[in-house]
C-alpha cells in the first residue's frame, strides 16, 4: 500500500472516532512523533553534555543522582 493511500486510511478511521475521544488520539499521535523525531538525532547531539559534572565534588555529585533518582519515582 502506498504512502498516500496508509495516510488517506488513517484519516478516514480518525473521522470515525467520537469527538469526546479524540483528545487522547492526538496525545498518541504527539507523543509519537516526537518519538521518531528523538530517534533521528544523531548520538552526537547529547555529547555536549559529557563532562558537565566532572568539577562536582563527589558528596554533591552523590547527593545529585540521589535527587534525580527520587523525583524519578
Amino acid at each position: 500500500m502506498s504512502v498516500p493511500a496508509e495516510r488517506t486510511r488513517i484519516l478516514w478511521e480518525i473521522e470515525l472516532i467520537p469527538e469526546d475521544r479524540l483528545s487522547g488520539i492526538y496525545d498518541f499521535l504527539y507523543h509519537y512523533r516526537l518519538g521518531l523525531e528523538a530517534a533521528k538525532e544523531p548520538a552526537g547531539s547529547v555529547m555536549h553534555f559529557a563532562g558537565s559534572w566532572r568539577d562536582m565534588p563527589d558528596e554533591a555529585f552523590a547527593a545529585f543522582t540521589q535527587d534525580v533518582a527520587e523525583r524519578r519515582k
